[in-house]
């Protein structure tokens, strides 16, 4: 497999990583909002004590990657056409590389009990927390099961959501008629829009192989970053140069790699400082 990625064209290589590293949650202090609707189901103690643990955790910008799925550490690139995991089939091909909410919502699911170092929860319920995240906010969208990723609910909590976020399309008017084949054709990697309040929300920006926009913009930014400035570092002036624009120490271009923290793109020098160039955007 790391043949297979090291013979494919550089961008497309960083296509993949963060096709995965976007299952994942950066460790970051995030303020923390509800949705509108989240409340308005009654919850059980213990789902409401896990809820509040995963508030405090949130804000104190604890590492959350044992509530996540484990699928986030075992599902990425799954190289030739023979590679099957098991996965829900959608646009990905069945292949389990994608995680269909991520692409399609930007929306990432909880557990309420965290994995050990083996991938085990103990006393795992279908209980799960779907949350909208960015770089200094989480939004707690609603409570759901496994089987609410493709059910009408999620659906709505999100377009709700992606309104009050501003994804409202100005000048068209949702076929509301289409809203129950809103599922299928995001499983199919069609995209289309929601009605909310007689508003066109765009959902997903992604490709018919199930590839989000977001993956490939941010790819083609750091591809345009290393086109302008990967010979130009190769110099003391060149590299004063861009410690000046970055406004970042010229130490940091002494020895220096590039590298990724989740999904920023970063330099490294060897005395492991380092200094993020093109953030992402969760």
């Amino acid at each position: 497999m790391k043949a297979e990625l090291a013979a494919k064209p550089l961008d497309r290589v960083l296509v993949h990583y963060l096709t995965w590293v976007d299952r994942l949650i950066a460790p970051r202090p995030r303020n923390v909002i509800f949705s509108e609707d989240f409340w308005k189901t009654p919850m059980p103690d213990d789902v409401l004590g896990a809820v509040y643990t995963l508030h405090r955790k949130a804000v104190a910008g604890d590492d959350l990657s044992p509530y996540l799925s484990r699928f986030s550490r075992t599902h990425g690139y799954t190289g030739s056409p023979e590679e099957r995991r098991k996965a829900p089939s959608w646009a990905d091909g069945g292949k389990g590389d994608k995680d269909f909410a991520v692409h399609v919502y930007e929306t990432h699911h909880l557990h309420l009990v965290p994995m050990n170092e083996n991938l085990r929860r103990k006393g795992q319920s279908d209980d799960l927390l779907f949350v909208n995240i960015n770089r200094t906010q989480m939004r707690f969208l609603m409570m759901g099961k496994h089987r609410s990723f493709d059910s009408a609910e999620l659906r709505t909590s999100v377009a709700k959501a992606r309104k009050e976020d501003g994804w409202v399309i100005k000048g068209i008017n949702p076929d509301t008629r289409s809203e129950q084949n809103l599922g299928k054709m995001y499983r199919l990697g069609i995209n289309s829009v929601a009605s909310v309040e007689g508003e066109a929300v765009m959902m997903g920006i992604m490709s018919s192989g199930g590839t989000s926009f977001l993956y490939t913009r941010q790819a083609d930014r750091i591809m345009i970053f290393l086109e302008n400035w990967d010979q130009k570092l190769d110099n003391v002036e060149g590299r004063k140069e861009f410690a000046a624009k970055a406004r970042i120490p010229a130490s940091y271009l002494r020895d220096f790699t590039w590298g990724f923290w989740y999904g920023d793109f970063c330099v490294v020098n060897s005395g492991g400082e380092v200094a993020c160039l093109i953030p992402w955007s969760r």
